[in-house]
């Protein structure tokens, strides 16, 4: 992604100009024996490892951003990064919080969802398999929110064949989770209904996303590389200081090469001193002069 053009950010080998075929993705993976096309597509996986590894190489040397790349594995492999991974799964307390769509529930309907979510998560650790393959997310908003405590309130549900099956596990989870929101002395939040998250006005959004796709567009980074999803809403939002966003660790304002090309000119465009516009058929940024801000200096 440092050397790879953005258009082609979307495939893992462009630069090697092979298109892999994705005709087994979707095959039955715990079937034993393989199948001959099953063991030739997961082959494809590493085939190319080593000459993309070269390629690559090359094109961070010839680039000089051979230090980005240094940088980011740096991170990656810091005591943090590491403290991360090594989080134990059980108790699965915090599952909730991957499940789509779960921001638009109240907080009663939220520990029962914090309940079902770790029930699954259990659940799906023991049999070696993808939570949502065993009860998809909308089952579980459907289920937090009407939270049926008998078997004759959850087959109102029409619930999947494979989730009929778990009704006892079901009950039982909905039934902790209902405890638990009377006793829990402060109800749980998702991030995003909290006021940094929820952002400001939009049109400050949209152009603060239009800087960091014209800053990414100058330095031939794909966008996704320098700033989270969440990042612009989050900086959108006015009334949150500077000083409070560095705390909440986004990527766009992390120190490094990520910070000076991009955070820092992302910064100023929110507080007013640069502005995008659209000249040559291009977005550019303007300071307060009308003078076009140029590619950052200094050791990247």
């Amino acid at each position: 992604m440092f050397c790879i053009d953005p258009r082609d950010a979307h495939s893992f080998f462009p630069p090697l100009q092979v298109d892999l075929a994705k005709t087994q993705s979707m095959s039955d993976w715990s079937h034993r024996p393989l199948s001959a096309a099953q063991l030739g597509y997961a082959a494809e996986d590493v085939r190319y490892l080593l000459p993309l590894h070269d390629e690559l190489t090359s094109r961070l040397e010839s680039l000089g951003r051979v230090n980005w790349f240094q940088e980011e594995m740096t991170s990656f492999n810091s005591d943090a990064a590491r403290g991360s991974l090594a989080k134990p799964l059980d108790p699965y307390n915090e599952a909730w919080k991957k499940v789509r769509g779960a921001h638009k529930l109240d907080a009663t309907a939220l520990a029962v969802l914090s309940s079902l979510a770790a029930w699954r998560a259990e659940k799906a650790v023991k049999l070696n398999k993808n939570p949502n393959a065993l009860v998809a997310d909308r089952i579980l908003l459907a289920l937090s929110m009407s939270q049926p405590v008998t078997r004759a309130e959850i087959e109102t549900q029409r619930l999947p064949k494979n989730v009929e099956r778990d009704i006892d596990g079901i009950l039982g989870a909905v039934v902790f989770g209902k405890l638990l929101a009377k006793k829990q002395e402060a109800p749980l939040e998702h991030r995003w209904n909290s006021e940094v998250y929820q952002g400001g006005d939009r049109a400050i959004e949209h152009l603060l996303q239009a800087s960091l796709h014209s800053l990414a567009q100058e330095h031939s980074i794909a966008p996704g590389l320098c700033a989270g999803w969440e990042d612009m809403r989050m900086l959108s939002n006015l009334s949150v200081s500077n000083e409070t966003l560095e705390d909440l660790d986004l990527k766009v304002l992390r120190q490094g090469w990520r910070r000076q090309l991009i955070g820092d000119p992302i910064l100023s465009a929110r507080e007013g001193l640069l502005s995008p516009t659209v000249s040559n058929g291009r977005v550019e940024l303007l300071n307060r002069q009308g003078a076009t801000v140029q590619p950052s200096e200094g050791p990247y």
